[in-house]
């Protein structure tokens, strides 16, 4: 099964809680099905890499996920968001979408739809 995870931050290059979940969950899925990460750049480097049977794949340039506030950023939202309409060449049998922020699960329902 060839799966697509949307997540605007990815462990290690952000080391969060949800990021670190979402690690072990497509390492483990890597030894039975083609894993594909979609989020920002958070490395150097190429745009698009293998690591550990995982392709990433950087679709958005990486935008501070919060404001000056410590408040999540409402302008990274929305850019990831966008930038998730870039899916819309791909196919998969399956696509994990972060819910926070919110943005991206009305571009990835557009891409799935279509």
């Amino acid at each position: 099964m060839k799966i697509a995870f949307v997540y605007d931050a990815v462990y290690p290059y952000h080391p969060g809680g949800k990021e670190k979940r979402l690690f072990e969950i497509v390492r483990r899925l890597s030894h039975n099905h083609e894993i594909h990460i979609y989020c920002m750049k958070w490395w150097e480097g190429s745009d698009n890499f293998i690591r550990e049977n995982i392709y990433y794949y950087a679709i958005a340039k990486n935008v501070p996920l919060y404001d000056n506030k410590n408040r999540r950023s409402i302008w990274q939202g929305i850019y990831f968001g966008l930038n998730c309409l870039k899916l819309i060449k791909e196919d998969f049998d399956l696509v994990d979408v972060d819910h926070m922020p919110f943005c991206q699960l009305f571009s990835i329902k557009l891409v799935c739809l279509l």
